[in-house]
């Protein structure tokens, strides 16, 4: 498969979960937040608080479209996660999009 037919394929998938009614908008908020933090990679380590920060909602509001994200099957996540940037620092979550990216092979 070439890169042009994966992008596609990726923003096909990307359409698919945005366009879902069964999930809130403020779970596709936060779930683009995660893909923005992806970096090449299939997981990423901010905080709630820094998401609801961006996304201008609750700390509460954020975890509560996570656990939502979560039994969709779009997202799962890790606590305490070893996080290679910070040196050896723990960090409260790695969120791991896993299940999202290979859903476009489906």
């Amino acid at each position: 498969m070439n890169m042009e037919n994966k992008f596609k394929l990726d923003t096909y998938t990307f359409k698919k979960v945005m366009q879902d009614k069964n999930i809130p908008p403020g779970a596709k908020l936060v779930l683009y937040n995660l893909i923005s933090r992806l970096g090449g990679k299939n997981y990423s380590f901010p905080s709630q608080e820094r998401i609801a920060k961006d996304i201008g909602l609750s700390a509460r509001q954020v975890r509560n479209h996570l656990v939502a994200l979560r039994r969709r099957g779009l997202i799962t996540w890790k606590r305490g996660a070893f996080n290679p940037k910070t040196k050896g620092k723990l960090n409260s979550n790695q969120y791991d999009l896993s299940e999202l990216l290979e859903q476009k092979l489906t």
